[in-house]
């Protein structure tokens, strides 16, 4: 069991980077729309607090004391290893969330493409191909909205545009193909799989 849950692992660490991608593919999107959004007064006023004019008067301060010091060293070293601990445990913490969201969603999904009852066997082939058909159009949705750019001026140019959005699609589309490459390979069952 030990070997077949290390192979697990390995073709998960493919479908964890295709996730990982993904997350780069909607971040993105998001960068390139933003600021239209930003330009609305309305959004603006909403999502921006309004500037305070009146200012307090600025208070000179004596030099800072050793213990100060000393707790600002120690917050510092705090603050760093929390931050290195959150970047080694974000890319777990993304799997999981994928794969949660994909099987629910398929899970949700068969009962609304099968209106009978089906085998146990059967109902975990149709999630697993809706569990594809869903990853595919989480890498397909954030390219086709990247369309709307001709549409809206944006910053950037529309070549420039399309080959960051391409990229990060082929990119997202290579790592769940390796993770389904691999998983073949290594045979695991695709129910494993993130």
């Amino acid at each position: 069991m030990a070997i077949h849950s290390k192979r697990a692992v390995l073709a998960n660490i493919f479908g964890t980077l295709g996730y990982l991608s993904c997350l780069f593919q909607w971040l993105f999107v998001a960068l390139l729309y933003l600021p239209l959004l930003l330009d609305n007064e309305q959004i603006k006023g909403f999502l921006l607090p309004e500037e305070n004019t009146n200012s307090a008067p600025v208070i000179a301060a004596g030099p800072p004391s050793p213990i100060l010091i000393g707790f600002a060293i120690a917050f510092t070293v705090f603050m760093l290893g929390l931050t290195i601990f959150l970047l080694l445990r974000a890319p777990i913490a993304i799997a999981r969330t994928g794969k949660t969201a994909t099987t629910k969603t398929a899970g949700a999904i068969v009962p609304l493409v099968v209106h009978h009852q089906l085998s146990p066997s059967k109902k975990r082939r149709l999630t697993i191909q809706l569990i594809k058909a869903i990853k595919l159009a989480v890498i397909l949705l954030p390219f086709a909205l990247t369309f709307i750019s001709l549409i809206v001026e944006t910053t950037l140019a529309f070549d420039v545009i399309m080959f960051g959005s391409s990229t990060l699609a082929i990119g997202s589309l290579l790592w769940f193909l390796a993770q389904y490459i691999s998983a073949r390979l290594l045979h695991v069952p695709l129910d494993k799989l993130v």
